[in-house]
C-alpha cells in the first residue's frame, strides 16, 4: 500500500486499508460539504496526486492486492477543487471496472 501527502510518498508493506470504508466516507463528505477544498481533505485520508496516463490526473490510495480508489473531477481527467465536484470511485485490482462508484 502507498500513503501519499504532498511532502512524501512511502511504502507501507503487508497492510491494507478498508477502502470500502474510505470510499463511504470519502462519498458522505462529498455530499454534506461540497464546498471543502478537495486537495486537503483527500491528503489528510492518505490519497495522493496519480498519473492514471494519457495526461489524466486522480487522487488515489492503492492496496497491496491493487485495490484502489481513484477521485476526479467531473471529466473524469483531472483534480476536482472541492470535494462536491468529485466523482469517486472504487476499483478491483483488475481496474476494468468500478466496485463502487459515485459518477452523478
Amino acid at each position: 500500500m502507498e500513503r501519499h501527502n504532498r511532502e512524501f510518498v512511502t511504502a507501507v508493506f503487508k497492510a491494507t486499508t478498508n477502502l470500502a470504508e474510505l470510499y463511504d466516507q470519502i462519498l458522505q463528505t462529498v455530499k454534506e460539504s461540497p464546498q471543502l477544498p478537495a486537495a486537503d481533505f483527500l491528503d489528510a485520508l492518505g490519497l495522493g496526486v496519480y498519473d492514471t496516463g494519457g495526461g489524466s490526473l486522480a487522487y488515489a490510495i492503492f492496496n497491496p492486492d491493487g485495490e484502489h480508489i481513484y477521485v476526479t473531477d467531473n471529466s473524469g481527467q483531472a483534480l476536482p477543487d472541492a470535494i462536491g465536484d468529485s466523482w469517486v470511485g472504487l476499483y478491483g485490482p483488475d481496474d476494468s471496472q468500478a466496485v463502487k462508484g459515485y459518477f452523478p
